[in-house]
């Protein structure tokens, strides 16, 4: 008797999990405004991170952590609240990388060093 209602209710809490990654509530909804700030945070961090990216390949991430005179000068055509674009994707080419690192096991994930980026790339 034990073991039938230890299956029914094992059964329950299996379903009911189902139900609730079906409908989506592990993720919150949110308004268009909502996901526009999230979005400009996002870019806002990334653009961040981008200016001390000097490469990101295979899981690893090479940074000069004090780029100092390395950052270059910025774009001028680029709108206020908006961000370099050279730093976006620097920055999101290094977050793409680090999780393929943490898929990986990758050790280590960051290595600082004391070059600065190519002057070609943009």
């Amino acid at each position: 008797m034990k073991s039938i209602i230890r299956g029914v209710f094992l059964f329950a809490a299996g379903a009911g999990c189902a139900a609730v990654l079906a409908r989506g509530d592990i993720v919150p909804r949110l308004t268009p405004d909502e996901f526009k700030a999230k979005v400009q945070k996002l870019v806002a961090d990334t653009s961040e991170l981008g200016v001390y990216v000097v490469d990101s390949k295979d899981g690893v991430l090479y940074v000069n952590l004090n780029p100092g005179e390395c950052v270059p000068t910025p774009d001028p055509q680029v709108r206020d609240g908006a961000y370099d674009p050279r730093w976006v994707r620097d920055g999101a080419d290094a977050v793409r990388e680090f999780n393929y690192g943490l898929i990986a096991g990758q050790e280590p994930l960051v290595v600082p060093i004391d070059t600065c980026k190519p002057a070609t790339k943009r």
